[in-house]
């Protein structure tokens, strides 16, 4: 009789593991995740595979855009957004980098469409200051390769 429940349970435990392997293992279950460091060297650093119905994130090194950090009684009052596209897929979206009002940026987690081949990326500063009157108060700055953007291809 105990050999009947030790074999039922170790058929019961050679299961768990067989299918645990399978769900973690098996290409069609497995969600590819990449990374994409926006350094303030100027380098775009990208880990990880960047695929259709994946997971990105985006870190940006807010040094690369400094023309904007306005303050409101002591508070931020700037931004860096990121704006992206997935190509075939057409919408253009933009997410804020800086969440609240913290002095620090954080990292941006996007869903990859599944139909994407390619990712266009490009990030704006701006900042309001409601006591400059001036003109420079509506001033955006960009980094975007150059007006190019920053291009990515899916695999």
């Amino acid at each position: 009789m105990k050999i009947f429940q030790f074999l039922k349970k170790s058929l019961a435990l050679f299961l768990v593991v067989f299918s645990l392997s399978f769900v973690f293992v098996s290409p069609s279950y497995a969600v590819s995740s990449a990374e994409i460091d926006f350094t303030k060297d100027w380098q775009e650093n990208v880990t990880g595979q960047l695929a259709p119905s994946g997971q990105l994130k985006i870190i940006y090194d807010e040094s690369r855009l400094t023309c904007r950090r306005t303050n409101y009684r002591g508070i931020p009052s700037w931004q860096i957004l990121a704006g992206f596209q997935f190509e075939d897929n057409g919408q253009v979206q933009y997410k804020s980098l800086r969440k609240k009002q913290d002095n620090f940026l954080t990292p941006l987690e996007i869903d990859i469409p599944s139909n994407a081949q390619k990712l266009n990326i490009w990030f704006e500063n701006y900042g309001y200051d409601p006591y400059d009157t001036s003109e420079q108060n509506d001033i955006r700055c960009y980094d975007s390769d150059y007006g190019n953007n920053y291009n990515f291809q899916l695999s």
